[in-house]
């Protein structure tokens, strides 16, 4: 997921959200909740994916069924 925030916030480099994606994608299918959880984000604020209430859902509750504490909190 590091790879993902910089990529999202700038650092070193331009902010690049399709690249933001890309990382996490990665990292959620190999399990990391905190990707999964910035998934769930970026779809339910419309931010990096299409706004998508029901897919944002998913994520967090995949994200919540390993414990994620944010994920928890959103769903």
């Amino acid at each position: 997921t590091r790879l993902g925030d910089m990529a999202f916030r700038g650092l070193g480099g331009d902010r690049n959200e399709a690249e933001a994606l890309h990382w996490y994608r990665e990292a959620a299918n190999r399990g990391n909740s905190d990707a999964m959880y910035a998934l769930g984000l970026f779809a339910e604020t419309g931010v990096a994916l299409k706004l998508d209430y029901a897919k944002a859902e998913a994520f967090y509750t995949r994200a919540a069924g390993k414990g994620n504490q944010k994920a928890m909190l959103a769903l």
